[in-house]
């Protein structure tokens, strides 16, 4: 039987479940991208301005390990210390591309953090419709469903200047999550590019798993009749009774294609910098082969989106994945060498930010994470009340938090039961969960609650509800057609109507406003610090830094009120007495700043500086023993510490201690070469000891360093005296 040549072949062409089935139809490329990097552009417009804020500081304005970008070795060996970017290294190397750049202008950060969004912004479009188009196959009517009811026949053409589903919702998606003020923080606040660095890496992980389950056909995207299938697709089997109806399908060259050799070698290499990247990383192996397990194994979409029953025989989509991508995920698990070999390294650890040691059990972190989780979701609906620093307290007992235990608890284990019987619809939902595993599980960590972790497990968020507000519409829509004797669009043929349209850009205009405004919150580091401070009045460390904020601007006595404040509200943090003492120090009240220091001392007994300052407090209060045992325990909680050893030396020197003195100069000597007092006196104490020749060889290097000695210290050498 001989069929009539289509003019429009595109239209009628079997559609490849991998590839966008209407982007031959409707080239949303072009206009999309322009809309989204506008749209982006508005809602981040005033965060370009941005001055360095809270740990920009320790990460950026003091990380020596930047200044020179030729030095691989140690840009890639960020320094400790309680730092963003320690144990970060590909973090690390773009601090240090932005200083090469433009040194300390804020504004090259905020761009490149900028450029990292939109990037992310367009892969999750990407992803997303690799992802929707799979279930596109099956969506059409089968002729049966319209055979004599009377109906005309199903047309397969989406309607004239709409846009169809496998374009219209990942794009929804994109544009919303650029747009959600939820992300704001992973965007604005320069060092938690670290959150959005390897979100990114974490997508084109899954962007390249995607793409490596194709054959890789450069006719793929624009509009080819060759049918590629997912694993396994090929290996279906026919009824007997349809097998002669039915064209056979095509099946996939028996080797990799260049193409797919090509994505599967860019999913490791990005997933193995995100693990330099980030900790969180960790999860994208399993992530991963969730997705290809639930989307791309052999796997074709039914009506209502759940996997077709396979026929007897056939093998599960889990052996057809592991045959045809087994390897691809083995590299992918592979990198996680990468993060084990980083956290192994002695100056990666957190010390008492992170893990058992943050001084929070297991279990009652687990449960405050319930309710945080709980908080998450709610600002993910409703982002009303964003804070910069919540300083969430610790739930000790099941009772504190039982309704947020018990949604999420019946959350994830929803969401595990829902994967053995409609894995694509769980999907969203374990991914969540696993994305947000690393920060929000067991594994304790000082901060319990920060909106940046929340960066991308919104993307799931966004794709169940958006997907879920699709096949209502698209149900509601059937309804309606069916009782007006008229047969729905369905399958390529399925549109969203200009309200559909007008509905999401209404959203992403309210939410592009709201992250307008919230950008404003960081102009200033102590208008942020007053934000954070009117939605958690009972953060301590909110009325601290805000007090450091006010000392830094000379403004000692509202720091003193701040600090106080502090002090009432968090007793257990010793930086409000440190600083406190330093200003009672500066004012001339030294017994108040000793008792400032001994009181921080109590609450940290490892901080070298409080020892330091209380022991040059002695000195000037003339107590030498007390403020040689200060320097002493100083030098032992920072062997490398210059100054300790030199004040150390100058109190040893009063005390008529040449030769102890002379060690102690000589050690601060060591560790600061410049250190030209260090010289000077070390010269003196020589020439105490009648060792002149030693002390003119000082004399010589305080010359070279740019500094004429003291008279006096020039006539004990000419005219030793013992």
């Amino acid at each position: 039987m001989s069929h009539r040549r289509s003019k429009h072949p595109a239209q009628t062409a079997p559609q490849n479940p991998l590839a966008p089935a209407a982007a031959s139809r409707f080239n949303l490329h072009l206009p999309g991208l322009l809309f989204l990097v506008l749209a982006t552009g508005f809602a981040y417009a005033s965060s370009v301005h941005v001055p360095f804020i809270f740990d920009d500081d320790l990460a950026i304005v003091q990380n020596m390990t930047i200044r020179h970008l030729a030095d691989w070795r140690e840009v890639l060996h960020p320094p400790s210390g309680g730092a963003t970017t320690h144990g970060r290294p590909i973090v690390n190397l773009s601090l240090a591309v932005n200083y090469a750049l433009g040194a300390l202008n804020p504004v090259g950060y905020h761009l490149f953090n900028l450029m990292i969004h939109l990037l992310n912004g367009l892969l999750v479009w990407g992803l997303g419709r690799r992802i929707l188009a799979t279930g596109n196959s099956k969506l059409e009517t089968r002729p049966q469903e319209t055979a004599g009811s009377g109906l005309p026949p199903r047309a397969h053409q989406p309607v004239a200047g709409k846009l169809p589903v496998t374009s219209f919702t990942p794009f929804a998606i994109a544009l919303l999550w650029l747009l959600h003020p939820l992300c704001t923080q992973a965007v604005t606040y320069i060092v938690q590019r670290a959150e959005s660095m390897a979100a990114c890496f974490y997508l084109l992980t899954l962007y390249g798993v995607a793409r490596a389950a194709v054959n890789g056909d450069s006719k793929l995207e624009t509009g080819s009749t060759r049918a590629i299938r997912p694993v396994g697709a090929s290996l279906a089997k026919t009824s007997s009774n349809n097998r002669s109806a039915q064209a056979r399908p095509l099946q996939p060259d028996p080797s990799p294609s260049l193409g797919r050799r090509a994505w599967s070698c860019a999913a490791v290499v990005a997933c193995a910098l995100g693990m330099a990247t980030k900790e969180t990383m960790v999860s994208a192996p399993l992530v991963a082969l969730l997705l290809d397990h639930a989307f791309l194994a052999g796997r074709e979409a039914s009506p209502r989106g759940a996997s077709a029953p396979l026929p007897p025989g056939h093998p599960s989509p889990f052996r057809l994945l592991w045959r045809e991508r087994g390897r691809l995920h083995l590299a992918l698990c592979a990198t996680w060498l990468i993060q084990l070999v980083i956290q192994m390294q002695p100056a990666v650890s957190r010390g008492t930010n992170t893990g058992f040691g943050a001084g929070v059990s297991a279990f009652d972190y687990l449960i405050t994470e319930s309710a945080v989780i709980a908080h998450y979701l709610r600002l993910a609906i409703w982002p009303d009340t964003l804070c910069f620093d919540y300083r969430w307290p610790i739930a000790t007992s099941i009772t504190a938090v039982w309704p947020q235990l018990l949604l999420v608890a019946s959350l994830l284990l929803g969401s595990i039961w829902l994967w053995f019987r409609r894995p694509r619809l769980a999907f969203p939902l374990l991914a969540f969960f696993l994305i947000l595993a690393p920060t929000s599980s067991i594994l304790p960590i000082a901060d319990v609650a920060a909106e940046h972790r929340m960066y991308l497990p919104m993307v799931p968020l966004l794709a169940l509800t958006l997907c879920g507000a699709v096949t209502l519409t698209r149900n509601i829509r059937k309804r309606l057609c069916r009782r007006r004797g008229q047969l729905p669009p369905s399958g390529d043929g399925a549109t969203y109507p200009l309200a559909a349209t007008a509905a999401l850009l209404a959203v992403a205009l309210l939410l592009g406003a709201r992250t307008y405004l919230r950008n404003l919150d960081y102009q200033s580091d102590v208008g942020l610090w007053q934000d954070t401070i009117d939605k958690r009045p009972a953060n301590g460390r909110a009325w601290y830094n805000r007090g450091y904020l006010h000392q830094q601007a000379g403004r000692s006595v509202a720091a003193i009120r701040d600090y106080e404040y502090s002090m009432a509200i968090a007793p257990e943090m010793p930086g409000p007495y440190y600083n406190r003492g330093n200003l009672r120090m500066e004012a001339g009240r030294v017994e108040d700043a000793i008792a400032d220091y001994t009181a921080g001392i109590a609450r940290e007994e490892g901080n070298a500086m409080l020892y330091y300052n209380r022991g040059i407090a002695y000195v000037q209060t003339g107590r030498m023993a007390e403020a040689i045992t200060d320097f002493t325990a100083c030098t032992r909680l920072s062997p490398r510490m210059a100054a300790a050893y030199y004040q150390r030396a100058d109190t040893l020197a009063r005390l008529d201690r040449y030769t102890d003195a002379v060690a102690d100069y000589s050690r601060a000597i060591q560790y600061n070469p410049s250190l030209v007092d260090a010289y000077h006196n070390r010269a003196a104490a020589y020439a105490m000891l009648g060792q002149l020749d030693a002390a003119r060889l000082d004399i010589i290097q305080c010359r070279r360093l740019g500094s004429e000695p003291s008279p006096d210290l020039l006539q004990m050498i000419e005219s030793p005296t013992r």
